[in-house]
């Protein structure tokens, strides 16, 4: 199993602030809530941590607490899923998609939603507190689910895996469901 966790490039970093923070405030929280992603995820059960993006303040903060940064070269967000997802797939790893601004989420939280995914089961999915966003999103190895992110997302994952035939495992945590957005 591998976490992904793509960032925006650190400038661009959690804009829908901006009316309460100023620019360096922003940055700085956004990767104060990267490194609680990082550590989280690193101390569940799981084989890889790769973060994508975000650029050369990012790949020193990931690099700092051990885990790999990688390049993203893509054109938005599902682009860089999907390549991560096909990346991961090639080396027969189950890709698990986590958000880096997820200030509530633990590692037992992460450890548990690894675990939703039992054989035969086609994919496993957290919602944000709303239900209307997609905070997690874990693929078993080879399934033809695409990230299909933004706004209305869990709803659309749900569609579409509908529409492929997969069934749903849903997992809700309060630390997985709040994201800070806004």
């Amino acid at each position: 199993m591998v976490a992904i966790v793509p960032m925006k490039p650190i400038k661009a970093a959690k804009s829908r602030l901006a009316s309460d923070l100023d620019t360096s405030s922003r940055q700085l929280l956004a990767l104060n809530l990267l490194r609680h992603v990082v550590r989280c995820a690193s101390l569940a059960s799981l084989d890889s941590l790769w973060v994508i993006g975000g650029g050369f303040t990012v790949r020193q903060v990931v690099e700092g607490l051990g885990a790999c940064w990688l390049e993203d070269d893509t054109a938005d967000l599902n682009s860089c899923l999907a390549q991560a997802f096909a990346s991961a797939f090639q080396r027969k790893l189950t890709p698990l998609y986590l958000p880096g601004d997820l200030p509530l989420v633990d590692w037992q939280e992460i450890q548990e939603l690894v675990g939703a995914l039992r054989p035969n089961t086609d994919l496993v999915i957290s919602p944000d507190e709303r239900g209307e966003g997609t905070n997690a999103l874990v693929l078993p190895v080879g399934s033809p689910l695409r990230p299909s992110l933004g706004p209305g997302s869990f709803h659309r994952h749900l569609q579409n895996a509908s529409a492929l035939g997969l069934y749903p495992t849903i997992y809700q945590s309060h630390g997985l469901g709040f994201d800070l957005d806004t």
